[in-house]
């Protein structure tokens, strides 16, 4: 997955649901989320760039197949990111 805006890993992990996850905070607020993956190439504290290559979609967690989970936040509000075609 490509980022989308600059920031800053807050946290890369795994958990039941999600399986492999990374999140980022980018430098407006905004928190963003990449679940499912197969693989995260950043780690917590990294600056990102946007267009840079952060992670692979893959099939982790409680999935029926490969896909991407995509999540964005502000304020712990969750977005629908359609409304955000400027990402």
């Amino acid at each position: 997955m490509l980022c989308v805006r600059d920031g800053t890993v807050t946290d890369v992990g795994t958990n039941s649901g999600y399986g492999n996850f990374l999140k980022y905070k980018t430098y407006d607020g905004y928190v963003i989320m990449y679940a499912h993956l197969s693989k995260a190439y950043a780690k917590a504290g990294d600056k990102l760039k946007k267009g840079e290559l952060a992670a692979k979609s893959g099939n982790t967690g409680l999935t029926t197949g490969p896909h991407l989970h995509y999540t964005i936040m502000l304020n712990d509000e969750i977005l629908n990111p359609r409304d955000f075609s400027s990402f």
